[in-house]
């Protein structure tokens, strides 16, 4: 029987959000590149375990009405607010249900993708073994599972101050106090060493990583009662007993490590061949990482770990790059991460100079040769086409994507770049203003809309309205009192100098929501 009880999720609501790397259309993407016959984004059954206010799941049933979801969570508070939420947006492709994962019905049928993003690490353990349980009855058989969780060993550092916050807030009942005194404590010890030693740098990387988080967030992630991290290889131990196997980090680019030593890349490359999950462990141990987000599958899968060309064949293409200037090698192309990748194939140089002039638009694999061979026959020394350039370009992709250079995707993004006469901004970012001034983009991340004239502009644009009537509209706001416009900091109080600034700033306001991949038209 499912508990009705409150829990501390119900009393302090966790920052609820849409997280990229839990979306099927990456982590299929990662499946088919290993030989997994992930199921399509558009039609695909998805389970999210501690799924919170849902806006993770809600976004994806927005954006894939073909498919179904189900979160489940025993919070009863944000459910109520996600189920809000999905009224406002008329989806009747998602359900949230409240429930004690121990009561998970086996009747429930299977999913082609099982989501448990920041739950593993702050369950008891039965409901742990249970949720691997959950895995193993009904993911399907090339059905993936995203499971994250603390690890080690970078937690250690993590828990050297948690355990200081836990001893100083022990007496304490106001969540909001516990928070406020616990952030004190460590940047006042962080300070009040006179010499910089290694304990000083400790406790001021912590307190800067503390700083990062909300007060919701901290309370749960940091002073909840369990909070607890794992090698990889024990992770691994509890999955494969459960008859599941790793399949990848959903951060694929982690697997391939830049930067090390010869002799370091020789010995993960021989660890790798004796056991991939040692490898990884090794290189954890590396990097001292303290937060893994893995990738899981049923042991009965078959994986092929040469990931062959035409494996990119089917997939979307999307990166955020441009040619490097300050170098000596005019092939060299740089990521948003700063990550340099050199190639002399013009197809490929073509390819990347494409993507990096259309982001963050993506293009079909297919499409994205014929542009690229298109573009390559233009060159000063032009080249005709070959039978190797469609494997050229697919390997070459693949090692792009494999250091993050790169995105692959099942599906094509539902968004535009370019601005209509009358833009449509994502009705799931319209309903979510009237809440907060976090969305969710249609790249699936979330995206913060400080200043309340981008809030406004956004509500305004339903693909009705033209340039003159939401400068009419935005300059009723602004006499209203409802919009603020400010220049250098500082509000304009004079109506006449503040829609000057509306009117001057439209439409790099309006390309700015499509870069933020807002609009859908």
């Amino acid at each position: 029987m499912t508990t009705q009880l409150k829990t501390p999720y119900d009393e302090v609501l966790y920052p609820d959000s849409v997280f990229s790397q839990t979306h099927p259309g990456r982590i299929g993407a990662i499946a088919r590149l290993l030989g997994l016959h992930a199921a399509p984004v558009e039609h695909c059954r998805v389970l999210e375990l501690g799924c919170g206010a849902g806006n993770n799941l809600i976004a994806m049933a927005h954006s894939f009405p073909e498919s179904t979801f189900l979160g489940v969570d025993l919070a009863g508070r944000p459910m109520e607010q996600g189920r809000r939420l999905i009224a406002g947006l008329g989806l009747n492709n998602i359900r949230l249900e409240r429930m004690d994962l121990c009561d998970f019905p086996e009747n429930s049928g299977e999913f082609d993708y099982i989501i448990a993003h920041g739950l593993y690490s702050w369950i008891p353990d039965e409901v742990r073994t249970r949720t691997l349980a959950i895995c193993r009855t009904h993911l399907r058989p090339d059905g993936v599972a995203f499971i994250s969780y603390n690890a080690y060993p970078g937690c250690h550092l993590r828990e050297i101050t948690r355990g200081i916050m836990a001893y100083h807030v022990r007496q304490l009942a106001d969540p909001r106090e516990k928070v406020k005194q616990g952030r004190a404590l460590i940047k006042f010890l962080g300070e009040s060493i006179p010499e910089s030693n290694l304990w000083q740098n400790i406790l001021k990387d912590q307190s800067t990583r503390i700083s990062n988080y909300s007060d919701n967030g901290l309370f749960h992630d940091d002073l909840s009662p369990i909070c607890k991290a794992f090698y990889f290889h024990e992770f691994m131990e509890q999955a494969e007993r459960q008859g599941l196997q790793f399949l990848a980090e959903s951060e694929f680019h982690t697997m391939k490590p830049l930067g090390l030593t010869d002799a370091m890349m020789g010995l993960l490359a021989q660890l790798e061949k004796s056991s991939l999950v040692m490898k990884e462990q090794y290189l954890d141990f590396l990097r001292g990482r303290g937060f893994r987000q893995t990738l899981l599958c049923h042991q009965s899968a078959t994986l092929s770990r040469d990931v062959h060309p035409e494996r990119a064949f089917d997939l979307h293409v999307a990166a955020d790059t441009a040619r490097v200037e300050a170098t000596d090698n005019p092939e060299d192309f740089q990521s948003k991460w700063g990550t340099i990748i050199g190639t002399t194939h013009p197809v490929a140089r073509a390819a990347m100079t494409h993507l990096g002039r259309i982001w963050p638009r993506s293009v079909h694999f297919a499409e994205l040769l014929q542009l690229a061979q298109d573009d390559a026959a233009k060159q000063t020394q032009p080249r005709a086409r070959t039978e190797e350039d469609r494997s050229d370009l697919g390997e070459f992709l693949i090692r792009c994507h494999q250091i993050g250079v790169v995105e692959l995707h099942l599906h094509p993004w539902p968004f535009v770049t370019e601005v209509s006469q009358q833009p449509t901004a994502s009705p799931l970012a319209r309903v979510q203003l009237r809440h907060g001034n976090t969305v969710s983009n249609l790249r699936h991340q979330p995206v913060q809309l400080i200043d309340n004239l981008g809030q406004c502009l956004v509500q305004l644009l339903n693909g009705t309205r033209d340039r003159p009537m939401l400068i009419a509209e935005l300059e009723l706001a602004v006499r209203n009192r409802a919009v603020t416009v400010y220049r250098d900091g500082k509000p304009i109080e004079d109506l006449k100098e503040a829609m000057k600034v509306v009117e001057t700033e439209l439409d790099a306001n309006l390309a700015g929501m499509a870069s933020m991949a807002l609009l859908v038209s």
